[in-house]
């Protein structure tokens, strides 16, 4: 790996605010975050730490395959040299931590001539350990999302997003199980429905739409708190709710268009800490909403 690149690397995760999250996969194909602390550069491995009551602890084992959201927000804020990066490979546990082997490092923040889907950094073409393919559908019948618990994490996503952090949408290939994970600001949200837009036409817009599965997380770094949504999306063609959401990203700095507007049905939602990971609604059984194939 080009010393550049590691450094560039390092740099990012030495900064105050760690706004990072990873990405893995269950035996469903549904991508689960997780919380990683303790993270460093070792070689061209990055290694990491996961609290052990997330359910990605386990599965980090099961199914190596892994992506780490690597973001450096203040740069963001300030928009000078701004970073993010993913980071994508494969997580081995070594000793008290797991060891990422990098394969790829992509780029996450739109510049003018760069392809957000072509990695900036790949140490070679097949790397893929646990072979995955899935077909999905989803049954679209979502249900109304209790007025305690769907306001319990809109008043969190709103203390978030106005703090400056968007949330994460996470996704997975359908052709090879791997994870991946960006940030995205949620735009609009009601009992069932959670809104993001896409402006780049990023691979989490190419699985979504292929489709899979979608986790959303909603995470404050100050506390390593946070909530994620399970579920899928549709894409909408209703022109109020692009406006809805080109409006609400140039109130954050982002003067762009939408060239997809995706309605996101949670599922499932979990409330997490460090030192926690609990369900807090489940809407129907997985089973009656994914479909595999």
């Amino acid at each position: 790996m080009a010393i550049q690149q590691i450094e560039t690397i390092k740099s990012v995760l030495s900064v105050n605010i760690k706004f990072f999250i990873g990405a893995v996969r269950d035996s469903d194909g549904v991508p689960f975050p997780f919380l990683l602390s303790d993270a460093s550069v070792d070689g061209e491995s990055i290694t990491y730490s996961v609290p052990r009551n997330f359910p990605a602890y386990d599965l980090i084992q099961k199914s190596p395959e892994t992506s780490l959201s690597l973001n450096d927000i203040e740069s963001v804020w300030r928009w000078q040299d701004p970073k993010g990066f993913q980071v994508k490979g494969i997580s081995k546990l070594a000793g008290q931590k797991f060891s990422l082997e990098i394969f790829e490092i992509y780029d996450v923040i739109p510049k003018a001539g760069l392809d957000l889907n072509i990695p900036i950094y790949r140490k070679k073409l097949m790397w893929i350990e646990k072979p995955f393919y899935a077909r999905y559908s989803f049954s679209k019948d979502t249900k109304d999302v209790p007025a305690s618990v769907y306001n319990e994490v809109k008043n969190f996503r709103e203390k978030v997003h106005s703090s400056g952090f968007p949330s994460f949408v996470l996704t997975i290939d359908p052709l090879n199980g791997v994870p991946n994970v960006s940030p995205r600001w949620i735009t609009e949200m009601d009992s069932k429905s959670w809104v993001f837009g896409d402006g780049t036409r990023h691979k989490t817009q190419i699985n979504a739409e292929r489709p899979c599965p979608v986790s959303i997380v909603f995470l404050d770094p100050r506390t390593n708190e946070g909530y994620v949504g399970v579920g899928y999306v549709e894409q909408s063609t209703d022109p109020n709710l692009k406006t809805k959401t080109e409006d609400y990203w140039k109130s954050k700095g982002f003067d762009v268009k939408a060239i997809k507007v995706n309605v996101f049905h949670p599922e499932e939602i979990y409330r997490f800490s460090r030192f926690r990971w609990e369900k807090i609604y489940e809407g129907r059984s997985r089973s009656s909403w994914l479909i595999k194939s």
